[in-house]
């Protein structure tokens, strides 16, 4: 995993993307994410289809901003803030079947920049 700035000549600074993702039963998925400026952002979460016994754990922008939610059937809404450079949106699935989830990240000006989508089941070396 690459640390530091991920950000290339490809990377698309806007104000609001979308991407629906599946988090494996005990996986972790990152949204790694790059920032033109400190940005306060607002993370809307929503189930793609009814699903019971679901539980994520979600961190967004600094460690203590993480809260745990079972994607049932509510949508919810959690806010952070990022630092200028890279950020991860982070989801831990904590549950004994996969759960898909549809992410929108939004902030109030063009400065999100998705880098890319993948996910861990803990045995690799974070960056």
């Amino acid at each position: 995993m690459i640390c530091g700035n991920t950000a290339d000549a490809k990377t698309t600074y806007v104000k609001s993307f979308t991407k629906t993702i599946t988090v494996k039963a005990g996986y972790q998925y990152y949204i790694k994410m790059n920032f033109k400026k400190a940005s306060n952002v607002s993370v809307k979460i929503t189930p793609v289809k009814a699903q019971k016994d679901r539980s994520l754990a979600v961190v967004v922008g600094d460690e203590t901003n993480s809260l745990f939610i079972t994607p049932n059937i509510e949508t919810v809404t959690l806010k952070g803030k990022y630092k200028k450079g890279d950020g991860n949106l982070i989801f831990g699935n904590h549950a004994t079947k996969a759960t898909k989830v549809k992410v929108t990240v939004t902030s109030k000006s063009a400065t999100v920049g998705y880098v890319s989508g993948d996910q861990s089941n803990g045995e690799e070396e974070a960056g």
